[in-house]
């Protein structure tokens, strides 16, 4: 009789099943709001704070008041503002106008803003210059590349999206002194009323420091916890690093090209092509400026913050009746639980950015497959040309295309004039990078892995859990 040996039964997850749990994104989901209330409770906590030094700091009823007293078409053109009650805080013997603007550059408080605001810039440049150095370090230049390329696109959206969402906190949840910014203070005078240009606005640096550190847990957290399998937690301070490095980007802007908006744009460029210079200066000088909409010219988000604009519009002074005025507890209670609602939402889309992008790429040169290859290498120069198009390496100083790109300003009735080629401009890159997100779900529904995809995260960053050698050994 021939006797059969029986094998111990397998110890630990069976390979043999193709299926796996599905992800649950609910610790990422409580994790990214909780960083989101907190920094929204943050914000008007330290603007408490430095009104022990000036009961008047980035006063919402001064605020309101100068710009409706020297702006008031543009006021009463806005949806929020218009219905919003203040009181005449700077209208008194004791405090007026005059004192609050002149509070705005020369008061209490400026010089030491600024001074926060320069060493905290320098301090997290050292930071990000510390990250990539450490990432070059562990995974070498090769692989810094190919995170930046990677990263690239995902990056500077992500810096528009959190350049739109502080614009919409200084003008509407939290009223900082940027609202100076949509005001005529020439009367009290001379100096300008743009952000950074020669001061920092009564409120900047609380909105600018807790925004910066938001985002920066927030895609820690996300490339630590991240359901889909999809981000490289070992990439998360050196992406950290990328984006603050397109913040300096923004600042740049904020300082320089943001002057000329207000100098050279024309309404003729109202179908200027998307991302360019004369769209971006149209958006503000003829939109934002009129009825206080795009708060970031950017043809890829600002469907969405228009939307959450006139519904916390609506929201705040429709349906809850103005909630008592801009000095209330319940504005404030509303203020902060809005924001946290739209910080998430942001995250959200930040989160679907990096995952679709990093689905797109995959880092087994030669033995990806053809298919990915070339998606992810026309990816590759979309995102090269929205950063040539977006810090103006296709224009001259005027804003217009150089001569051998003349083809991309607007000609009479192009597809532009429609609306519909800047929504196609705006969203090609994340469509793309959805596609192949989908291709990979697809694929984890039919194998119960993302299969190509971790590979490809093990070629990069090395086996990762007992998971990843279980495959190894069965491939």
């Amino acid at each position: 009789m021939e006797l059969r040996s029986k094998s111990p039964p397998p110890s630990g997850p069976s390979l043999a099943s193709p299926k796996s749990p599905a992800p649950s994104f609910l610790p990422l989901l409580y994790t990214v709001a909780g960083i989101s209330l907190i920094k929204s409770m943050t914000i008007p906590a330290l603007m408490g704070v430095f009104r022990m030094m000036d009961p008047h700091y980035a006063s919402p009823n001064c605020l309101l008041n100068l710009v409706n007293m020297t702006a008031p078409d543009h006021y009463a053109r806005h949806p929020f503002w218009k219905d919003l009650t203040y009181n005449d805080e700077c209208s008194g013997e004791d405090y007026t106008m005059k004192d609050f603007v002149f509070a705005q550059f020369d008061g209490p408080t400026p010089e030491f803003e600024y001074w926060i605001f320069v060493n905290t810039n320098r301090i997290f440049f050292c930071m990000a210059v510390f990250a990539l150095a450490n990432f070059v370090w562990c995974d070498g230049v090769v692989n810094l590349v190919k995170m930046v390329r990677t990263n690239l696109l995902s990056c500077f959206f992500t810096m528009a999206l959190l350049f739109m969402f502080a614009h919409f906190e200084n003008d509407n949840t939290f009223f900082v002194g940027n609202l100076l910014h949509h005001a005529d203070i020439s009367r009290w005078t001379s100096r300008s009323n743009a952000s950074t240009v020669d001061t920092i606005p009564q409120g900047f640096l609380h909105t600018y420091c807790c925004n910066i550190v938001w985002l920066m847990l927030a895609i820690r957290s996300m490339f630590k916890l991240d359901p889909l399998k999809l981000l490289n937690k070992r990439q998360a301070a050196a992406t950290c690093s990328q984006i603050f490095f397109s913040a300096q980007f923004f600042k740049w802007f904020l300082e320089h090209r943001h002057t000329k908006f207000h100098a050279l744009a024309e309404e003729s460029w109202k179908d200027a092509l998307p991302f360019s210079f004369k769209y971006k200066a149209y958006k503000h000088v003829f939109v934002h400026h009129d009825d206080g909409d795009s708060f970031g010219s950017s043809a890829a988000f600002d469907g969405f913050f228009s939307w959450c604009f006139h519904t916390y519009a609506h929201l705040h002074n429709r349906v809850l009746g103005g909630l008592g005025g801009v000095d209330s507890p319940q504005h404030h209670a509303f203020a902060v639980a809005a924001d946290a609602v739209m910080g998430v939402a942001i995250l959200s889309i930040v989160y679907f950015m990096f995952a679709a992008a990093a689905a797109v790429f995959d880092f087994r040169g030669s033995r990806a497959p053809k298919a990915r290859r070339a998606l992810s290498h026309l990816f590759t120069a979309f995102s090269a040309f929205f950063f040539a198009l977006t810090v103006g390496l296709l224009e001259d100083q005027n804003g217009d295309f150089h001569e051998r790109l003349s083809f991309l300003d607007l000609k009479e009735g192009s597809a532009w004039a429609s609306g519909a080629g800047g929504a196609g401009a705006g969203g090609a890159g994340l469509a793309l990078a959805a596609l192949v997100a989908a291709l990979a779900l697809a694929e984890r529904g039919a194998t119960g892995s993302y299969g190509s995809f971790e590979r490809g995260w093990e070629w990069l960053a090395g086996p990762a859990d007992d998971k990843v050698l279980r495959m190894k050994k069965v491939q």
